[in-house]
């Protein structure tokens, strides 16, 4: 028996896991759905996933929102193979795993594999002696307690002069921010990208006297740079503390994630980052 495991972005920067322990999983809005997403962010049934062998297919229902399967669009009846499903503002990243055992029949294992534990233990006690007189590899430093400002460059301004020029630049920098928010969820990079040209929009849109859309321009500069501020500080915390517990597989992901926030940006902590990322490929967990 396999399970789906659906790791889930919400446009708020909220994240979550879900689980589901079947060969098929219907997610939508409606309450019957195995992933149910909120009224308004998906259709009642939106997709179906299906595993299949080594593979997860999937397979549209609704025509709104979109459905993107590994950056494609996937229109209503069609089937595609994927890893990574967005529904509009919705970013979910699939994998396949095997289900939980029962309880019983995880108890009765763990009986048979009992029988080996002494033959693994005395082979721990034989490599004991070796492992001790071996050097040791230097622990990775703790983070330093610096400050990191992904956004603290001065406030933006309109290159164009006339208020007609002003109006059509802001047009243009509000639909290449909408571009490059659509990929956020792939790349965190682009947030950067996308909260600079909302700035630069609504710039040029207050310079052109359309205060209404500069103030719609503003917003969506600013819940960019909430989420990705919360982004850098939760993924600060929990890469701190995967080092601590030594968990370097997902130290590897938060390293990854942190130095493409960071890019191009310089002082105590990146220089850090960037020693840990050196150091991590050579470290297995223990």
């Amino acid at each position: 028996m396999v399970s789906i495991k659906f790791d889930i972005r919400h446009r708020s920067g909220e994240h979550e896991s879900v689980r589901v322990e079947a060969e098929r999983a219907l997610v939508g809005s409606a309450a019957y759905c195995d992933l149910r997403l909120p009224v308004g962010a998906a259709a009642a049934e939106h997709v179906l996933i299906v595993a299949r062998d080594t593979r997860l297919e999937v397979q549209s229902k609704a025509a709104e929102p979109l459905v993107l399967v590994d950056g494609t669009p996937l229109a209503v009846g069609a089937t595609a193979t994927g890893s990574v499903l967005v529904i509009g503002r919705t970013r979910l990243a699939l994998s396949l795993g095997e289900a939980r055992e029962p309880a019983g029949a995880a108890q009765r294992r763990s009986r048979a594999e009992n029988a080996l534990s002494l033959a693994a233990l005395l082979g721990l006690f034989a490599g004991a002696g070796w492992l001790l007189l071996s050097p040791s590899r230097s622990p990775i430093a703790a983070a330093p307690d610096a400050p990191l400002e992904l956004f603290s460059g001065p406030p933006a301004s309109c290159p164009q002069q006339g208020a007609r020029e002003a109006v059509a630049f802001a047009e243009e920098q509000l639909a290449l921010a909408a571009a490059k928010r659509e990929r956020l969820p792939f790349a965190v990079q682009e947030g950067i990208a996308a909260f600079d040209l909302f700035e630069t929009a609504a710039a040029c849109f207050r310079a052109g006297g359309d205060e209404r859309r500069a103030a719609g321009a503003r917003d969506e500069a600013q819940h960019i740079r909430t989420s990705l501020t919360d982004e850098l500080r939760g993924r600060r915390l929990r890469l701190a503390h995967m080092l601590k517990v030594r968990d370097y597989e997902l130290a590897r992901l938060d390293v990854a994630v942190l130095t493409a926030l960071t890019r191009g940006r310089k002082g105590q902590y990146v220089e850090w980052l960037h020693a840990v990322a050196a150091q991590l490929p050579e470290r297995k967990e223990e």
